[in-house]
């Protein structure tokens, strides 16, 4: 019987599994989970809600209107030399602005009008812009505090920033390897497919010499259970191919139903085999959001201690009034600066609870060391990962290059001993056994594939250049 030689097999095993059309590119699957995947929308908008936070995060620093309005009615007669009713309307409005030097800066208005239940008296309209500063001495001298609480805050969402970034791209590095799992999945059932049709080949053939007479039952037997174990294999590829679906659809809120065709598996090895080496690009993210907890702690530890103490403010104010019974009158008097005014004190505060500040203080210095030994040993981890990863990488790249060394040799025995059976020179179980073998090698080339793909979009994954901004 004619046979196919096992490279022209394995050639056109590979000109099949390539011919795929219209296949669904990796990129434009990782664009199917950008939009489709659940988590991955949870965490995007997280991302974009952080961002509005830390953004502001400095409204500290905002310009804030202020505006009062107030009646009072004073009927207790107090004034004994005019005895009546005195009612009061009051209206302020001011801007007022924190500085980072900790220093408040308000401009304001205040415009009031009073009425004596007398008719002799006239109604009085008192008016007064006015410039108020307040400087905290102790508490937030130079803005101590402000900034350190806004500084705790940046640190904060930084830190969960970087650890919703981690999460992103691990959903992204799990999608990575899905399309690669199913794409060398749909691989391995056409490859058991020509596998099979191979042992098959030898099963005609012996069947055909059994019934001549011309070769023993146990080698007709030999193949024929080859055959069944080639259907075997092809089963468990093909039970493999519907989980490794499931979960590539899974990652696209896709019903596991979906087949889509992909990229040949055979043309994304070339990716990994040729030229690519293992570095990295940047700071790992968990070691960024441990840092920035080293951050926040410690600008914690400053926010309460400042604001737990005494403080000391220096308070002026400097205003031009009017006084007459109209409005326009006492606005000349303001603008002609004819009664001016200004105050200057100061104002101290002392809370009393001194052994809760003492087991404040050292809860919040316990809390930075902790975070402290946490980035330490997120350092570490770090550097243990990344020899290991780089171990594993060398590794399964020697073996790969060994395996299709072997694969090649197994190829060129398998063509052998076919052609020394054709001839009666050999024996049917160095067939099926160099048969076996050759499955085997090219398996194993596939296998370290996917331990190659695994070891480097696991390994670059968490890396980052894209330092935020402090």
């Amino acid at each position: 019987m004619k046979k196919l030689s096992a490279i022209a097999v394995l050639s056109l095993f590979f000109f099949v599994a390539g011919g795929y059309a219209q296949a669904l590119s990796l990129n434009d699957y990782l664009k199917l989970v950008a939009k489709n995947n659940l988590t991955l929308k949870s965490i995007n908008a997280n991302i974009i809600s952080l961002n509005g936070q830390i953004a502001a995060v400095d409204r500290a620093y905002s310009a804030v209107l202020n505006a009062n309005a107030a009646y009072s009615h004073d009927g207790s007669k107090s004034n004994m030399q005019l005895p009546v009713d005195i009612n009061t309307t009051a209206y302020d409005a001011s801007i007022s602005k924190l500085f980072v030097t900790g220093t408040t800066l308000a401009l304001g208005f205040n415009n009031s009008i009073v009425s004596i239940d007398n008719p002799a008296v006239d109604e009085r309209n008192i008016i007064s812009p006015y410039i108020q500063v307040q400087q905290s001495l102790l508490k937030n001298f130079n803005g101590a505090a402000t900034k350190a609480n806004i500084e705790q805050a940046r640190a904060t969402i930084r830190q969960t920033l970087y650890q919703l970034e981690q999460s992103r791209r691990q959903i992204l590095t799990s999608a990575k390897l899905a399309y690669f799992n199913l794409s060398y999945a749909k691989t391995l059932v056409e490859y058991r497919k020509t596998s099979l049709g191979r042992s098959n080949r030898v099963y005609e053939w012996m069947q055909n010499r059994y019934r001549l007479d011309l070769a023993e039952k146990a080698d007709y037997l030999q193949s024929q259970a080859a055959v069944k174990n080639g259907e075997l294999n092809l089963q468990s590829a093909q039970g493999n191919e519907v989980q490794k679906r499931a979960v590539f659809n899974q990652l696209i809120n896709e019903d596991e139903s979906v087949n889509h065709e992909i990229a040949d598996f055979i043309e994304i090895t070339d990716q990994y085999v040729k030229d690519r080496k293992l570095s990295k690009t940047g700071i790992r993210l968990d070691v960024l959001a441990a840092s920035e907890a080293v951050k926040a702690a410690n600008f914690n530890r400053q926010y309460s201690k400042a604001n737990a103490g005494a403080d000391l403010s220096l308070i002026g104010q400097y205003g031009l009034g009017g006084l007459d019974t109209t409005f326009s009158n006492s606005l000349r008097q303001v603008t002609s600066a004819e009664k001016p005014s200004y105050s200057i004190g100061l104002k101290y505060s002392l809370p009393l609870d001194f052994s809760l500040r003492k087991t404040m203080d050292e809860g919040y210095e316990a809390a930075a060391i902790s975070k402290q030994r946490a980035l330490e040993a997120a350092i570490l981890q770090e550097k243990t990962d990344w020899q290991q990863a780089l171990y594993n990488w060398e590794n399964a790249l020697l073996r790969f290059k060994l395996s299709r060394e072997v694969r090649d040799l197994l190829v060129q025995y398998d063509e052998e001993n076919h052609k020394l059976l054709r001839r009666g020179r050999t024996t049917t179980n160095n067939v099926i056994q160099g048969e076996q073998s050759l499955d085997d090698a090219q398996v194993g080339i596939y296998t370290t594939v996917i331990e190659l793909m695994t070891v480097y979009e696991n390994a670059v994954a968490d890396y980052t250049n894209k330092i935020i901004n402090e």
